[in-house]
C-alpha cells in the first residue's frame, strides 16, 4: 500500500510550517507547493519541494499528482 501524500501550500510560511512539523512528526509523507524555492528548507530535506505558479496549469497538475490531502494555507 502506497504512503499517504499530503501536500501543503506555503509550508515555508508560519501556518503551513505548523501544519508541515505536525504531518511529520506523525510520520506522514508531506509536499510542499511554494513561490519560495530557493529559500532555506526548515524542514532538512524532510518535505518535496514544488514550485506553485497558478500560471502554468501543467506544472500543478503535475505538482499535485499523487496527493491524496491538500492544505491550502
Amino acid at each position: 500500500v502506497a504512503e499517504e501524500l499530503h501536500v501543503v501550500t506555503g509550508a515555508f510560511g508560519y501556518t503551513g510550517r505548523w501544519i508541515a512539523h505536525q504531518l511529520l512528526d506523525e510520520g506522514k509523507r508531506v509536499r510542499t507547493l511554494t513561490n519560495a524555492v530557493g529559500r532555506d528548507d526548515p524542514f532538512d530535506g524532510q518535505v518535496e519541494v514544488h514550485p506553485l505558479d497558478f500560471q502554468n496549469r501543467e506544472a500543478l497538475v503535475e505538482s499535485l499528482r499523487g496527493a491524496d490531502v491538500l492544505y491550502n494555507t
